[in-house]
């Protein structure tokens, strides 16, 4: 009789459950949120360049080594960050061999605002 309650009770639970879950898009359990323009939701940036590619830019600006992977979950994705002039390629070795998240494809983001040395 016990048993029998407890699962019922389980029961009902899972079916909430489940209800919950199947409200939300499949989609967004497995993304980052897009609060704004920079891959982890920070603002003042801007994608440059696909892993490969190349980023130029004027002057210089703080630089972003970003590795997202799936599902983009804290510990599948991350960054490295720089200083440059100019531009940069989109590779590991471009800044300085730190892989951010292995595995994953990579891309290249700049602030949106530039460095000025006095």
């Amino acid at each position: 009789m016990i048993t029998r309650v407890l699962l019922k009770r389980f029961m009902i639970r899972l079916l909430l459950g489940l209800i919950l879950i199947s409200s939300v898009p499949f989609e967004s359990l497995f993304t980052l949120p897009a609060l704004a323009n920079g891959p982890d939701g920070s603002a003042d940036w801007s994608e440059c360049a696909s892993e490969g590619g190349l980023c130029t830019f004027t002057g210089t600006k703080e630089v972003r080594f970003w590795g997202i992977g799936t599902p983009a979950l804290p510990a599948n994705y991350g960054f490295t960050s720089q200083l440059m002039t100019g531009g940069t390629l989109c590779t590991v070795a471009a800044f300085g061999y730190s892989d951010p998240a292995f595995g994953t494809i990579k891309s290249v983001t700049t602030a949106t605002y530039s460095w000025i040395a006095k």
